[in-house]
């Protein structure tokens, strides 16, 4: 229902907050995208390989093309999640 949707999103937002204070605090990003990540990239330390311009959702292309190579994002909330790039 209504309310498991958003005690879960919460409860997703919190853990992305935990993950990015983690990589902000000088922890590998891939570590902590190792023991964070939900999706299938958690075994590659969080990397998604090539991502082409036009193939994700706006939110996170967006947060792609503006975050300076070697450095992370904030938190990216698309339809699909939470996220940080790197």
């Amino acid at each position: 229902g209504f309310t498991s949707k958003r005690a879960a999103a919460s409860a997703a937002q919190k853990k992305i907050e935990r993950a990015l204070e983690r990589v902000n605090a000088g922890e590998s990003f891939a570590d902590v995208a190792r023991g964070m990540s939900d999706d299938s990239s958690a075994s590659r330390g969080g990397d998604l390989g090539c991502a082409q311009k036009g193939k994700m959702v706006k939110p996170f292309e967006d947060a792609m093309l503006s975050t300076e190579e070697g450095k992370v994002s904030g938190i990216v909330q698309t339809e699909y999640g939470f996220h940080i790039l790197k």
